[in-house]
């Protein structure tokens, strides 16, 4: 998120340089400027223009997978992080946290998610584990032939039966290494 708010700031201050150039440019010429400012200044406002454009496409790429982050909200500060990571890698994550306002459907909502995502990340932990809603969304997910991974968050006494025929990610021991596990898989698939 910080880095998708440091993109659209570097862009708006590149189109401002850019607009203030062509309007000093303006008021400029009233005044008889020689034709040497002029191009300076117009060269000026061009660069600005161009810039803004060079970070746009820069820092805008298309994302090389969606991902939806399904979890418990005792779960939020761990796929917080996790969210960050998978950004930092060109990866858009539908968090399920972000899509709610008081009085909204939750199940209508999280199907609509899970039908715009590729991959589903769901984060198990000891509260997550037998959630019931989670479950359901999980079921979803299989309905529409998503490529769901799950992530033990935590040591879990005993991961339920409808984890195991997943290959899973397990970033409970040490949180970096197995955040880049989780991202070399989901870019595994989409290359």
């Amino acid at each position: 998120m910080a880095r998708r708010n440091f993109n659209k700031y570097a862009s708006i201050i590149a189109i401002i340089i850019s607009i203030t150039g062509l309007i000093f440019l303006t008021i400029k010429a009233d005044n008889h400027l020689s034709l040497s400012k002029i191009a300076i200044f117009i060269g000026g406002a061009a660069l600005g223009a161009l810039f803004s454009l060079i970070i746009f496409r820069l820092f805008s790429r298309n994302p090389k997978s969606t991902v939806f982050l399904i979890h418990n909200f005792q779960d939020k500060d761990v796929a917080d992080k996790i969210s960050l990571k998978l950004e930092d890698n060109q990866i858009k994550v539908i968090d399920e946290d972000d899509l709610y306002n008081y009085g909204d459907n939750i199940i209508k909502i999280n199907q609509k998610a899970i039908r715009n995502s590729d991959i589903i990340i769901w984060l198990l932990s000891n509260s997550s584990k037998n959630d019931k809603l989670i479950k359901q969304f999980i079921l979803e997910s299989k309905s529409h032939s998503k490529r769901i991974v799950p992530v033990i968050t935590e040591k879990i006494d005993h991961l339920p039966n409808s984890v195991t025929p997943y290959k899973m990610v397990d970033i409970s021991e040490n949180f970096d290494e197995g955040a880049q596990k989780l991202v070399d898989k989901i870019l595994e698939k989409s290359r």
